[in-house]
């Protein structure tokens, strides 16, 4: 796209310039609509899958018969064995901090239903600042645009799994339909992100399974507390050679 910049030592320039990508797409299940999302137009299916296990509506990639995306509606549409698995339950859905339209449900959010760690597991530090080195040089469409956040999945000291899109939210639930779809959990992993880790990320990340997240950003008061209740290892501001573990 051609834009202006505007330099007050150097003045007026017009260049091409990259642009991210940004799409409304709807899910349906079972036929009736369960969401709008405003996310990179990418993995949609993986999309889909994550935000209907995050927000508990189905345990594994197990109870999906088929999903079908109509690029040209931008619609999910995802067949379910059976009815979803809080079918009957009220939900209160609440507006996050995420991107785009993000709404979570309550429940989830205040920690209920969520089962906590043994204990919080230990980590190498060393290793975590250079996978994360290593995460910043996958980030690709961030270095073009400067528009993305990022998540990864890693086991022991490699990275298995990254994925990128506008939203902070949508990242993480893409990372963690991918391993829905291939038959895993988070259990013996951990993620990496690039941004602020809110209560709803951690959530994510709990359920999911993981033992711990890291970040180069921050997080909030509500993670460090649901992390400390929960035995996930919660790690912030991880840059160059130090790190802040949180709980």
């Amino acid at each position: 796209m051609r834009i202006k910049r505007i330099d007050l030592r150097d003045g007026e320039t017009f260049f091409e310039d990259k642009i991210i990508k940004e799409s409304m797409i709807k899910i349906l299940v079972n036929g009736s609509e369960m969401s709008n999302m405003v996310c990179s137009p990418s993995q949609l299916d993986e999309l889909a899958v994550g935000r209907l296990f995050s927000e508990g509506f189905i345990e594994s990639a197990k109870e999906i018969s088929s999903i079908e995306i109509e690029k040209d509606k931008m619609t999910v549409n995802v067949a379910l064995k059976k009815k979803p698995t809080d079918a009957g339950i009220e939900k209160q859905y609440v507006m996050t901090s995420g991107c785009g339209q993000a709404a979570s449900d309550l429940n989830l959010l205040q920690g209920k239903g969520l089962k906590p760690l043994d204990k919080p597991r230990m980590f190498d530090a060393k290793i975590i600042l250079d996978l994360l080195r290593e995460f910043q040089k996958r980030s690709l469409i961030f270095a073009e645009t400067g528009g993305v956040h990022a998540a990864a999945l890693c086991r022991t000291d490699k990275i298995i799994s990254f994925k990128e899109d506008i939203g902070r939210h949508n990242a993480v639930d893409k990372i963690i339909g991918e391993a829905l779809l291939g038959g895993k959990n988070g259990e013996g992993l951990y993620m990496l992100f690039s941004g602020r880790i809110s209560s709803e990320i951690l959530v994510k990340s709990l359920k999911f399974g993981v033992y711990l997240i890291a970040s180069r950003s921050a997080p909030t008061d509500r993670a460090v507390e649901l992390a400390r209740k929960t035995n996930i290892r919660l790690i912030g501001f991880a840059r160059g050679f130090r790190l802040n573990v949180y709980n």
